[in-house]
């Protein structure tokens, strides 16, 4: 059978055709953001994507900083998954600002992604800024499992900065 989660998006979709914007913005912005939120959970990134872009455009803000950021953090990562990497960087480090600073293990794994988007955007020296912030993160938590791979990020967006000066001195030859 269909899913609830299918289900609450129909529903969802349906009340937000029928909101009545003028009068209640509010509602129609936590509409958005369960529709993101919705079909970021399924892993559908366009339409998250979307109805979190239609959400940001809204005047009401979130009135808690933790639901805030997680907004942030998955509007992120749907452009992200859709190939907007600049935009993606924007909206981890708005998700970076507000999140609990004491919360070490969330803000390794949000640099982690400004890392990647950095590095899919072919910014490989800011990639190695945010993967070395990651880095130092995991070495503070002691999550040994994820050292290795950020160092490997760093060692390959090492490698890919001197492979691009390679390639320029060859072109200047």
């Amino acid at each position: 059978g269909e899913g609830y989660l299918e289900r609450a998006l129909q529903e969802y979709q349906s009340a937000l055709a029928l909101n009545d914007d003028p009068v209640d913005p509010g509602n129609r912005a936590n509409l958005l953001l369960n529709l993101g939120n919705g079909h970021y959970l399924l892993k559908n990134y366009l339409p998250a994507y979307h109805y979190y872009r239609q959400r940001s455009r809204e005047k009401a803000g979130l009135t808690d900083a933790n639901r805030e950021a997680i907004y942030f953090q998955r509007f992120g990562e749907s452009a992200f998954k859709c190939g907007f990497s600049a935009e993606a960087v924007d909206l981890f480090k708005k998700a970076l600002e507000i999140i609990d600073k004491n919360d070490l293990k969330r803000m390794a794994e949000i640099n982690d992604r400004i890392a990647l988007a950095y590095q899919d955007g072919g910014q490989h020296a800011k990639a190695v800024e945010y993967f070395s912030k990651t880095l130092d993160l995991h070495r503070n938590t002691g999550n040994t499992a994820s050292i290795g791979r950020a160092l490997r990020n760093i060692a390959n967006n090492l490698y890919s900065l001197n492979h691009g000066v390679e390639s320029a001195k060859s072109l200047n030859r």
